[in-house]
């Protein structure tokens, strides 16, 4: 996949630049819009993301353009945009058929939109992340099962899931005394409103477990993909 990147400012250039770079991206930069839509075969992006701040008339030309040459091929277009960005130019950037605009500050919300929108092109970028995502407040992971020995019901926070593991610290050490690891259980985990069961290998790591599923689940890898999905830029 590639990317064309109409951002006059460096800092921003590359901040973006590097978090599609973890996503498998090919960027490619201009300073010129114009001299961009000249050689917009040529560079032939799968997606565009321009700055307003730095092109605030460029901008609207350059989706009035796009609109007319892509009729076939639709370019989704990010705008980037500033404090100063009105609604009016919101309702035209809409009108205009605009992907989707974010924040010049590119972290939080932003970046979660530049996230989801590449992912929805390029699907294969969240493995080739290879991350794991650190649950939030605002997006909890929460994970039980109980100890093999004595039945005792271990409960902890996750500190990290991934498609293949999480990595969990019990609530209280005592209540895996007595478990050697590794060793094979059941783990309950609670994503969003869903639940699943995970058959799963547990390894003790100092004060914390690592937990990794062992069994391939169609349902649960969906659930876990689509937490995933929503939360990657929290590791970008």
């Amino acid at each position: 996949m590639k990317a064309l990147l109409l951002i006059e400012t460096d800092s921003a250039f590359i901040k973006i630049r590097d978090i599609l770079k973890k996503m498998g991206v090919e960027t490619v930069r201009y300073r010129l819009p114009q001299k961009a839509m000249d050689n917009i075969d040529e560079i032939s992006p799968q997606i565009i993301i321009i700055s307003a701040a730095d092109f605030p008339r460029h901008w609207k030309v350059l989706l009035q353009f796009l609109n007319g040459f892509a009729q076939e091929i639709h370019i989704p277009v990010i705008l980037i945009k500033n404090r100063f960005f009105s609604e009016t130019e919101a309702d035209k950037a809409l009108f205009l058929k605009v992907k989707a605009i974010v924040e010049d500050s590119l972290e939080g919300e932003s970046l979660r939109q530049i996230t989801e929108i590449i992912l929805r092109y390029k699907p294969e970028a969240l493995s080739l992340t290879d991350k794991a995502v650190c649950p939030t407040k605002e997006m909890p992971v929460q994970c039980i099962f109980s100890n093999p020995i004595n039945n005792q019901i271990i409960t902890g926070q996750v500190t990290s899931l991934s498609h293949k593991e999480i990595f969990f610290t019990p609530d209280s050490f005592s209540s895996v005394k007595g478990m050697e690891t590794p060793v094979e259980v059941t783990v309950l985990i609670k994503i969003g409103k869903n639940k699943i069961k995970c058959p799963s290998r547990v390894v003790l790591h100092g004060k914390h477990l690592r937990i990794t599923f062992s069994g391939s689940n169609s349902e649960n890898s969906e659930v876990i993909e689509e937490y995933l999905t929503k939360n990657l830029y929290l590791c970008l």
